[in-house]
């Protein structure tokens, strides 16, 4: 079974979006980083304190940091949606690698504006981003709701309609459930 403990945070919720579209049997720890660091809970000394999310997949005594690379192993894991095709799944990491860019790096307007804009433009010709739903769909949903919150997507079209659909998807509805359940 994999043992998710993440805060509530784009990440965490990638992570979380992931493990209900693979229907694995899994637990999950929603986690108060400033809290548990002045307290530190059973997981986070499993984890090292290490940064959140991370898992724990009891099946190969695996931890496992970094939400790019949980998306990765999960994915990988179970041989479900990553592209077959290398080029289609070159294209899947390249949106993976840089939502995790775009988490990381910093509130820039303009970049973030640029980013929105070139997913736009992707959209336009398909219903997600590399084709078939995947694991860059996953990966770019959560910044992209965030942003959508402080950026107008009235001009981005296609944008505003991914975000729909993917806000519908029955695994996001139930991840965003866990993640507000106090």
């Amino acid at each position: 079974m994999i043992a998710l403990h993440a805060a509530v945070t784009d990440s965490g919720l990638q992570s979380l979006i992931l493990l209900e579209e693979l229907g694995l049997p899994y637990t999950f720890q929603r986690l108060d980083p400033v809290a548990d660091l002045l307290q530190p809970s059973e997981s986070l000394v499993r984890g090292a304190m290490k940064p959140v999310p991370f898992i724990y997949d009891d099946s190969n005594n695996l931890t496992l940091h970094e939400s790019g690379a949980i998306l990765l192993y999960l994915a990988e894991k179970t041989r479900r949606l990553l592209p077959v095709m290398p080029q289609a799944r070159a294209c899947a990491y390249q949106w993976l690698f840089a939502s995790t860019a775009l988490a990381s790096g910093s509130p820039d307007t303009d970049a973030i504006r640029a980013r929105l804009a070139a997913l736009n433009d992707v959209l336009v010709e398909r219903n997600y981003l590399v084709g078939d739903f995947s694991l860059a769909d996953i990966a770019c949903y959560p910044l992209v709701e965030r942003y959508s919150s402080s950026l107008v997507l009235d001009s981005w079209h296609a944008l505003k309609n991914w975000l729909t659909r993917m806000g519908a998807r029955p695994a996001v509805m139930a991840a965003h459930a866990k993640m507000t359940v106090t």
